[in-house]
């Protein structure tokens, strides 16, 4: 537990109650305990704080109910560099397969990468797979909707403009690019 400090008992009586405010805050800040999700450590240096992430949903509440199973998919349209008006797509689309790797399902566009909410350029993730390639993916059940990632690490290269790194679909392999 930090010391308290001292309220200022002289001086000007404006400056004074500001300074007061100030030292009432810096007091009540200094008795934090943390609670589980959030952990107060104090040491020589002053005080830390760490969120507990493990337990953000806890105090979020049930907001919304999730679950993730994984199964396979062929992929039926692959990548293609360039704008869409020019025929470039930055998305996947698969269909579903059963164990005998037989289509079994609707078409599927995987245009996420799992971690990220937002809707990525699948051009700027390594590996690229190839129209027909069997794929393992992930199912994300979210409140409802699903959402397919690719079961595979997937490394990003970087955005078309800075990536020091491409994929070649020639040669399908990547290469070092200098602009």
């Amino acid at each position: 537990m930090i010391k308290k400090i001292q309220k200022f008992y002289q001086g000007p009586s404006g400056l004074r109650t500001r300074l007061n405010e100030i030292v009432d805050a810096v007091n009540r800040l200094s008795n934090i305990k943390g609670d589980g999700l959030v952990q107060v450590r104090q040491n020589q240096n002053g005080v830390s704080f760490k969120l507990g992430t493990d337990r953000v949903g806890e105090r979020l509440g049930n907001r919304t109910s999730s679950s993730t199973s994984s199964q396979f998919a062929k992929i039926t349209q692959s990548l293609v560099y360039g704008e869409p008006a020019q025929g470039g797509l930055s998305t996947y689309v698969v269909k579903l397969v059963n164990s005998s790797f037989a289509v079994t399902g609707d078409e599927i566009t995987i245009d996420h990468v799992f971690g990220y909410s937002a809707v990525q350029d699948m051009r700027d993730w390594s590996p690229w797979f190839t129209e027909d390639q069997i794929v393992k993916v992930t199912v994300s059940l979210v409140t409802g909707s699903s959402l397919y990632y690719f079961a595979d690490t997937l490394t990003y290269l970087g955005d078309e403009a800075d990536a020091s790194l491409r994929f070649d679909e020639d040669d399908f392999r990547l290469k070092a690019v200098w602009q």
